[in-house]
């Protein structure tokens, strides 16, 4: 009987434990930051003519992303933050992604939207943008001038640098993928 009783008891004590451990808005936000800064600076040693374009960009978004596909099945989830270069204002975001089709692992990547079109940069702030309704919204890299180098056009006023721990990607797919902002995170 105490057997049955501790076993009932047990998912309270674990709910009521890990809320103990749950962290702070303050302290997503910071992990957040701390997060752009490290991405940022590892996409400045990539591709050191970055820093530039990001300097004379309207704002910038910074996303880290970890996603898992078995078999045919996969998604990824990710946050990050949008950065308002001529305010100074940072809105947190959240982004997930479903895919089907064939392949297994794990990934970890990082995506820098680079927004020199400011129109796109306060929709992506407001509305957020999903893509599960378009086909293919794969991305080729086109010719960008020097200062973008590595950049892959997404849409008009508006680079994208994804990369993983082997280096920039040639090609970005973004089927299946919503971003919004982190109701959470900006109040």
């Amino acid at each position: 009987m105490k057997t049955a009783a501790a076993v009932l008891c047990l998912p309270a004590f674990a709910t009521t434990t890990l809320a103990l451990w749950d962290k702070t808005p303050e302290q997503k936000r910071d992990e957040i930051r701390q997060m752009k800064s490290a991405t940022l600076a590892v996409l400045y040693h990539l591709k050191p003519e970055a820093a530039n374009l990001l300097k004379g960009a309207e704002g910038f978004a910074v996303f880290s992303t970890k996603g898992m596909k078995i078999l045919v099945a996969g998604s990824t989830s990710g946050k990050g933050v949008l950065v308002d270069q001529k305010t100074g204002q940072k809105t947190y975001m959240k982004m997930a992604q479903v895919n089907v089709g064939l392949g297994f692992g794990l990934q970890d990547a990082r995506l820098v939207f680079v927004f020199q079109d400011r129109k796109a940069m306060e929709e992506f702030t407001t509305q957020g943008w999903d893509f599960s309704g378009k086909g293919d919204a794969s991305v080729a890299a086109k010719g960008q001038g020097q200062g973008a180098a590595g950049a892959l056009s997404f849409m008009p006023g508006v680079l994208v640098y994804q990369f993983t721990q082997n280096g920039l990607a040639a090609s970005l797919t973004l089927q299946g993928t919503k971003f919004w902002a982190d109701k959470d995170l900006n109040s």
